[in-house]
């Protein structure tokens, strides 16, 4: 029996690459509360492009330029947005600058 030379065949996993994200939008159902009250509030991620497969957007959420929360959002394969909502109450009257920072 003779045998052949050996040949080494390497697969390696295919990095599809996931489009940036190109804006992030901010609303909130009312913007004008007393004291105590709460506001509820829904950041909306968009993508340069559709999401070859599922991926996780950190939000952070600032108020009056303080980071106040972070969390972690998951895009769905197949889209081009994620959406993230939120509920903030206001302990103190005043006026507040609310924002939120999305990244990868």
């Amino acid at each position: 029996m003779v045998r052949s030379n050996i040949i080494r065949i390497v697969v390696k996993k295919r990095e599809v690459p996931i489009p940036p994200i190109s804006s992030v939008s901010l609303t909130a159902d009312r913007t004008e509360i007393y004291e105590g009250e709460k506001v509820n509030f829904t950041a909306t991620i968009s993508f340069a492009g559709t999401l070859p497969q599922r991926c996780a957007v950190t939000v952070d959420t600032y108020v009056n330029g303080k980071k106040v929360k972070s969390d972690i959002v998951e895009a769905e394969a197949g889209t081009s947005t994620a959406t993230y909502s939120f509920t903030l109450r206001f302990e103190r009257s005043g006026t507040y600058e609310v924002y939120v920072e999305a990244y990868r």
